[in-house]
């Protein structure tokens, strides 16, 4: 089984068809036009009675312990009491012994209404693997959601789709987006640790050290950046 030109050994998109998707457990997989991310229809998961019924499909011989790969679906719920919900993308597998496992490819919470991509671009399938299985469940509830885009590819393939989160380019310290880094942007940050940002692009100048989060170290750099200490920050 080879890739296609956009690295992709399958993709699913369910445009009139489950395309040999299963439910697990009691779910019910269905293709419907009511909602997509991409295209005219996804795949409904419906009639679940735990939070591990959801959708799955046996992964060909393509995929092979001990390999990369690059995963994603997009995943989408607007059903229940919940104002979110945290999503699972997962792959069960049998090791050599025959002990099942079940390891998280990418875990993402989920806002009610709103598509968002769960996606791994370099997942290792552990050495030994067999019987793979990729599905995607919740961690909580029984509420029926949609998926569109189910995708494995090439190693590193970048998968990018409506539910990915935007890219966010921005000058590092510069949180208020006016073209420099002042003591203003400090006040931001200092406002920010404390309190949490409202804007993600705030947030991402803040993480001047690019350590995925805004921490005490940040507002060290960025203040001794305006001393003039360091003419620049120091990314990991």
């Amino acid at each position: 089984i080879e890739p296609n030109e956009s690295g992709y050994y399958f993709r699913s998109s369910f445009e009139g068809s489950t395309d040999k998707w299963e439910g697990r457990g009691s779910a019910k997989i269905t293709s419907t036009d009511k909602n997509a991310s991409d295209g005219s229809s996804s795949a409904y998961v419906s009639n679940r009675e735990a939070s591990w019924n959801g959708i799955t499909q046996h992964l060909n011989s393509a995929f092979k312990g001990g390999e990369s790969y690059s995963f994603s679906a997009d995943v989408m719920y607007d059903e229940g009491e919940t104002d979110s919900q945290t999503f699972f993308l997962t792959l069960q597998y049998e090791d050599s012994t025959g002990e099942t496992h079940y390891d998280k490819v990418d875990t993402a919470v989920v806002t009610k209404g709103k598509w968002l991509q769960l996606s791994d671009e370099s997942f290792k399938i552990p050495d030994g693997a067999v019987n793979l299985w990729l599905y995607v469940e919740t961690e909580e509830g029984s509420d029926s959601f949609y998926v569109d885009n189910l995708i494995g590819a090439v190693d590193g393939v970048k998968i990018t789709s409506a539910g990915s989160e935007p890219e966010i380019n921005v000058t590092p310290g510069d949180i208020n987006s006016d073209g420099a880094v002042d003591v203003f942007d400090l006040i931001m940050a200092r406002s920010g640790l404390i309190g949490g940002f409202d804007d993600k692009t705030a947030e991402k100048a803040a993480d001047v050290d690019n350590s995925g989060k805004v921490e005490i170290n940040d507002l060290v750099l960025i203040q001794s950046y305006l001393l003039g200490k360091t003419a620049d920050f120091t990314i990991n």
